[in-house]
């Protein structure tokens, strides 16, 4: 499952309060062969998992200071992310981690992209990391076949990302009656968030396309303006 289809519905609330479950910490990988697909685009940890786990691994560095004693300073953070399933063919997350090119991988080859996301309020990182398959097979006679590993982060930090649900957006499927007016009423959508469609260089309403703009709903309109 695509993050976009996880999504389609959803209208996430960074303004929310309340307990987290741990369903609604998603986690999804960029499973594209060139590692540059749109992060709608990115596939979900979904079907088989029993376990999603994501944690960190602060550095630091002590030294003693004359008349001062001890002092710790943090240098830097490790984001490790565990996953377990219980093998499922067709799942395209899990597909991908068990293909035989991706279990013997080395060096970049081995480097995903993947995002962890809150699905209620769409706070979440994307990031690059090394893919570790640990475990490709294993459980008791007639138990379900198990798989597990980990991404541990590679290179720069995971860069903070604001997920926007599809929920409260349409797809326009044909101009819009206002278009040439009220263009800046309408969306397109990048990296996972709706973006205010802007002038052309001519100063003037953009050529409307096919399956790129978004018209926001009214009753969400309404409320975002009062």
């Amino acid at each position: 499952m695509k993050l976009k289809d996880l999504f389609s519905t959803v209208t996430t609330d960074p303004s929310f309060k309340g307990f987290i479950t741990t369903d609604q910490m998603i986690m999804a990988i960029d499973t594209s062969d060139t590692q540059d697909a749109d992060i709608d685009d990115f596939d979900v940890a979904y079907m088989g998992f029993t376990d999603k786990s994501s944690s960190l691994n602060p550095k630091e560095k002590t030294s003693s200071y004359y008349y001062h004693g001890e002092s710790s300073i943090k240098t830097g953070n490790q984001r490790t992310v565990e996953f377990k399933a219980e093998r499922y063919k067709g799942d395209p997350f899990q597909d991908f981690v068990t293909r035989f090119d991706m279990k013997y991988a080395k060096g970049q080859k081995s480097i995903v992209r993947y995002a962890i996301i809150n699905m209620l309020t769409g706070e979440g990182e994307i990031g690059k990391g090394t893919l570790i398959l640990s475990d490709d097979g294993s459980g008791a006679p007639e138990e379900n076949l198990s798989i597990g590993g980990s991404i541990k982060k590679s290179g720069e930090d995971p860069a903070e990302l604001n997920y926007q649900g599809f929920g409260g957006y349409t797809l326009t499927d044909k101009s819009p009656a206002d278009w040439s007016s009220k263009y800046t009423s309408y969306y397109t959508r990048a990296n996972g968030a709706f973006v205010a469609v802007k002038a052309d260089e001519g100063g003037s309403a953009p050529a409307w396309e096919k399956d790129k703009y978004y018209s926001k709903n009214t009753s969400e309109a309404a409320s975002s303006n009062s």
